[in-house]
């Protein structure tokens, strides 16, 4: 499996080691050689072949994918870790309707929301509730 863990001095497979401090292998100490593999195959990626004033009509990015650590999406309805678009949905969104953890657009709805029309634990705009 990817993400078991393993010696980076000398590649050794930890996985199950529970009563040694040490690698068995090549004897470091497992405090300072102790590594996980990369998280493969959690995140998702979507984009539509539609585009409009060249931006894709839909864009989803969610989670690790190859050698992205957070998904970015960047479309007219964007959904993903960090999402930029008209309508984006995602923890980070910035757009003109955006909803997310923290939400930045003309109407604005998250946990923290900053907008024209805003609303959530914590919002600041001209119409804030």
């Amino acid at each position: 499996m990817a993400r078991d863990p393993y010696c980076s001095n000398c590649g050794y497979s930890l996985r199950g080691l529970t009563e040694s401090s040490k690698c068995p292998e090549c004897g470091r100490p497992i405090v300072e050689v102790l590594e996980r593999g990369p998280v493969l195959g959690l995140g998702r990626r979507y984009t539509s072949k539609t585009t409009l004033f060249g931006l894709p009509l839909l864009q989803i990015a969610s989670g690790p994918y190859e050698n992205e650590r957070i998904g970015r999406a960047c479309a007219i309805i964007a959904i993903g870790d960090i999402a930029t678009g008209w309508l984006a949905v995602g923890g980070i969104a910035r757009g003109i309707i955006a909803v997310g953890g923290f939400a930045a657009g003309l109407v604005a709805l998250g946990g923290a929301a900053v907008g024209l029309l805003s609303a959530g634990g914590f919002a600041l705009g001209a119409a804030a509730c």
